[in-house]
C-alpha cells in the first residue's frame, strides 16, 4: 500500500494528493496502519464525505491525528453544526469538511 501511495503522488506531482480512508470499513488496526502509511508518505489523511457509510467521528480523528504523528487530519461527513467542528477540532482536526447547510 506505501509503494501504491507513493508512486500516485509521484505520478501526480506537482498537484497535491491526500489520502482517503474509508473509515466505516475499516477496524481500528487498519485505521492506525492506513495513517502511519500515509504520513510516511507526506500525504495528510482524511474520512471520507458522503461515499462510505458514514462520515467524520470525532473517535476517528483523534485515533487518525494520533497515528499520523502530527500528519494533518479532515474531518468530512456528518459535519452539520457549529458544535460539530468545535468537537472535530478538540479531537485534532485541521481541516472541516462541511459542504452542507449548517443548522
Amino acid at each position: 500500500m506505501f509503494e501504491d501511495i507513493c508512486k500516485v503522488v509521484k505520478s501526480a506531482q506537482p498537484a497535491g494528493v491526500k489520502v482517503i480512508l474509508e473509515t466505516s470499513e475499516l477496524d481500528t488496526e487498519q485505521k492506525i496502519i492506513g495513517c502511519t502509511l500515509s504520513k510516511l508518505a507526506g500525504r495528510r489523511v482524511r474520512q471520507p464525505d458522503r461515499f462510505g457509510k458514514g462520515g467524520a467521528t470525532v473517535e476517528d480523528v483523534a485515533l487518525m491525528r494520533g497515528s499520523s504523528a502530527g500528519a494533518r487530519v479532515k474531518a468530512s461527513g456528518g459535519v452539520r453544526t457549529a458544535e460539530d467542528v468545535v468537537k472535530m477540532a478538540q479531537a485534532g482536526a485541521n481541516r472541516i469538511g462541511a459542504s452542507a447547510r449548517w443548522r
